[in-house]
């Protein structure tokens, strides 16, 4: 019996090894998105332990109102002042918003520096 080659990864041999299937790009799309929904999966983004992570954020976040936050933290080795507006998910945890900021430490020292400059136009 001759065995059967395969010459690209959209075909796939049947299962009574009669004919060559192509798989269609549907399938390949439908396929994907069955396995990111599948709940199973265990994510693969380690979840820290929700009270340490409370007490570190609380340390180096300050509000500024009700739904905004400045806090000092670390990416990627480097550190941040984030300036960030925060939302309440389903279950009633403070959580980070998209609207916000990221700032180097020596983009905060340059607006350190102009702050006096930005304070005497809105004295105006």
């Amino acid at each position: 019996m001759a065995s059967k080659q395969v010459k690209s990864k959209d075909y796939v041999d049947s299962s009574d090894d009669s004919e060559v299937e192509p798989i269609s790009k549907v399938d390949k799309r439908k396929r994907k998105v069955a396995q990111t929904k599948n709940p199973a999966k265990p994510s693969k983004k380690a979840k820290k332990d929700s009270n340490s992570e409370d007490e570190s954020s609380s340390v180096n976040s300050w509000p500024l109102s009700a739904k905004r936050n400045v806090t000092i933290s670390e990416f990627r080795g480097q550190m941040m002042v984030d300036i960030r507006e925060f939302y309440l998910n389903d279950s009633g945890e403070q959580k980070p918003g998209k609207k916000g900021i990221s700032l180097s430490i020596e983009q905060w020292e340059k607006l350190k520096e102009v702050i006096p400059v930005i304070d005497a136009k809105l004295a105006v």
